[in-house]
């Protein structure tokens, strides 16, 4: 377990309903560095207290994060997208289908540009 005095600098919402938090630190030690560059992309739990805590406060159970697969992602952004941009949420299947068969499209039309190219 990494111990680190930290202030949470930035909360941002995502699209897809999950929260961006911004840490910031003071400058660490570099065992302690080493040991967080190892925890990077490591499910865990985020446990923050302003005025310090006890062992037996931190969870022990291993976290179970789930993570969408992009697709799923970038469906739900989209949808976001397009309730803030006016849409009705009933005619998103249409929208989707349609923003997914023009990008297919213009993928598609790259691909055989890069095909005359080599």
């Amino acid at each position: 377990m990494l111990k680190v005095q930290s202030i949470i600098s930035s909360i941002r919402t995502l699209g897809d309903g999950t929260i961006r938090l911004v840490v910031d630190s003071q400058e660490l030690a570099p065992k302690d560095k080493a040991e967080l560059m190892e925890l990077h992309n490591v499910p865990g739990w985020f446990v923050y207290s302003p005025t310090g805590m006890k062992e037996e406060d931190i969870p022990t159970v291993p976290v179970e994060f789930e993570q969408k697969p992009p697709s799923q992602r970038l469906r739900n952004t989209l949808f976001v997208f397009y309730e803030k941009s006016g849409g009705k949420k009933e005619n998103f299947e249409v929208y989707y289908r349609r923003f997914i068969e023009h990008h297919i499209e213009k993928l598609k039309t790259k691909i055989r540009e890069l095909e005359q190219i080599n």
